[in-house]
C-alpha cells in the first residue's frame, strides 16, 4: 500500500503543476479583461472632451460594457459546459481584442458605444471561465480560494488600468495604447488555444436542461440574496475606483491626475491582498454570511470617511483607498455563497446567474451617480465646452456608497448560512 502511494505522488503532483498552468492561463485573460473594463476609468476627461458628452453620456458609455456583459451572464455557464473554456476563452479574447480597437478609433459614441459593447461580450465568460476550470480541474475544498487568488489576478489589470495606462496615455496618446491594448487580445487568444486543456464534461448541454436549471436558479432566492451582495459589496470598485473615484481625487487634489489614477491602482491592490486573506478567514470563522457582514460594515465605514476626503491629507486617503479595496476583497465569497446553495450540475450556470445579478447592480450604479452628477452640476464648463463638477457635487454622488452598504447589511439578514470548508 505504501509503495502504491509513493508511485501515485509524483503523478499527482505534475497533475497539479498542469492543472496551475490551464488555471493561471485563464486567470490572465480575466486580468486582460477587467484592464480593458477599468482603463476609462483615467480618461474621464479625455472622452468626455473626445466625445464630447457629459457624465451622464459617459456613464452611459462606460456602462455599454456591462449591457451586453449581463446579457451574456446567462448563457456563459451553458457555453462553457457545452464547448469548454479552451474555444470560449480563446473566441473572447479574440472579440475583447475587436472591439477595444472599434472603441479607441472612432470618432463619434455610437461606434464607440458598439465597441464597448463587443468587449462586454467578449469579457463574460472570463471570471466564470476561471471558476470552470477551478471546479474541472481542483477538488471543491479548494473553490473559495482559488476564485480568491483568480480575483487577486484581476486586481492586477485594474492596477494597470490605474496609474500606468494613464502615463502611458499621457506620453503617448491614449488611442495609441488601447490599439495596442486590443492587439493584445489576438495573442492572448492564441496562447489560451495553446495551453488550456478541457475536462470531459457530464454537465448538462442542451436548451432543455440549461432552461430547466434557469428556472430552478430563478426561483431560488439564495442566489439572487448572493447576486445582490456581491453586487452592492463592488460598488466601491464598479461606481468608484472604476469610474467616479478618479475625478473626485483629481478635483480634491488641485488636479493632480496622477494621484487621481492612484486610486484604481490602490483600491485594486486593496483587493489583490483581501481576496485570499478574506478565503481564509471564513475557514477560521466558518462562515460566509458573518465574513460578508464585517466587508459590509467596515466598506460602509471607510467610503464614508472618503466622501469626506477634503477633510484629510493625502497619505491618510491614500491609505484609505487601499483599506477600502482590502474590505470588499470579500465580495468574493459570494460565489461560494452561491455555490453551496445549489446542486453541482447548475454550478456554471449559478456562477453566471449570480454574475450577471452583479453586474447588472455595476450597470445601474455608474449610470445612476453620473445622473446624480448631473442633477447637482453647478454650470461650469471648462474652455473647451465640457463641464466642470465640484468637489461637493461628487460628495453628494458618492454619498451613496455607504447608503447601499446599509442596504447590503439588511440584506445579509435573510441569507442562509451554509458553509463548506475551504482547504489551504
Amino acid at each position: 500500500m505504501m509503495s502504491k502511494i509513493r508511485y501515485m505522488e509524483p503523478e499527482q503532483t505534475r497533475s497539479s503543476f498542469k492543472h496551475i498552468v490551464i488555471w493561471a492561463m485563464a486567470a490572465v485573460f480575466y486580468l486582460y479583461e477587467v484592464a480593458l473594463r477599468v482603463a476609462p476609468a483615467g480618461l474621464t476627461d479625455q472622452l468626455m472632451q473626445h466625445f464630447n458628452i457629459t457624465s451622464t453620456g459617459l456613464g452611459f458609455l462606460v456602462g455599454a460594457y456591462y449591457w451586453s456583459y449581463v446579457l451574456m451572464q446567462l448563457p456563459c455557464g451553458l457555453i462553457l459546459d457545452k464547448f469548454g473554456p479552451q474555444k470560449v476563452i480563446s473566441l473572447s479574447a479574440l472579440v475583447c481584442g475587436a472591439g477595444t480597437i472599434l472603441f479607441c478609433q472612432a470618432d463619434t459614441l455610437v461606434p464607440a458605444i458598439f465597441g464597448r459593447i463587443l468587449v462586454g461580450v467578449g469579457s463574460a465568460c472570463a471570471f466564470i471561465a476561471a471558476l470552470k476550470v477551478a471546479t474541472d480541474w481542483f477538488s471543491p475544498s479548494r473553490f473559495a480560494l482559488i476564485a480568491g487568488l483568480t480575483n487577486m489576478m484581476g486586481t492586477f489589470g485594474g492596477n494597470f488600468a490605474g496609474s500606468p495606462l494613464s502615463y502611458l496615455s499621457e506620453h503617448y496618446g491614449w488611442v495609441n495604447i488601447f490599439t495596442i491594448m486590443g492587439l493584445s487580445g489576438f495573442f492572448i487568444a492564441l496562447l489560451a488555444y495553446l495551453i488550456i486543456e478541457d475536462k470531459p464534461s457530464k454537465s448538462f448541454n442542451n436548451f432543455h436542461n440549461f432552461k430547466h436549471i434557469l428556472i430552478m436558479l430563478s426561483m431560488n432566492k439564495q442566489i439572487w440574496l448572493a447576486g445582490i451582495i456581491g453586487g452592492i459589496l463592488y460598488l466601491p470598485l464598479t461606481a468608484f475606483a472604476e469610474l467616479w473615484g478618479v475625478p473626485f481625487l483629481t478635483r480634491v487634489f488641485d488636479g493632480d491626475h496622477f494621484i487621481g489614477s492612484l486610486t484604481t491602482n490602490l483600491v485594486f491592490i486593496g483587493m489583490a491582498v483581501g481576496g485570499p486573506v478574506f478565503a481564509i478567514l471564513s475557514n477560521k470563522m466558518k462562515s460566509y454570511k458573518r465574513v460578508l457582514q464585517l466587508t459590509a460594515v467596515f466598506a460602509g465605514c471607510i467610503s464614508l470617511l472618503i466622501v469626506f476626503s477634503p477633510f484629510f491629507d493625502r497619505d491618510s486617503v491614500l491609505s484609505l483607498l487601499f483599506l477600502l479595496g482590502f474590505v470588499i476583497g470579500g465580495q468574493v465569497l459570494v460565489f461560494s455563497l452561491a455555490k453551496v446553495n445549489v446542486e453541482s450540475s447548475a454550478y456554471g450556470t449559478a456562477m453566471g446567474f449570480t454574475n450577471a445579478i452583479i453586474s447588472f447592480v455595476g450597470l445601474f450604479s455608474q449610470v445612476f451617480m453620473g445622473v446624480i452628477l448631473d442633477f447637482v452640476w453647478d454650470g461650469s464648463v471648462s474652455e473647451v465646452g465640457t463641464r466642470i463638477y465640484s468637489v461637493s457635487a461628487y460628495q453628494y454622488t458618492i454619498i451613496f456608497l455607504p447608503i447601499f452598504m446599509l442596504i447590503c447589511m439588511v440584506v445579509l439578514m435573510f441569507v442562509r448560512d451554509k458553509y463548506e470548508k475551504i482547504a489551504v
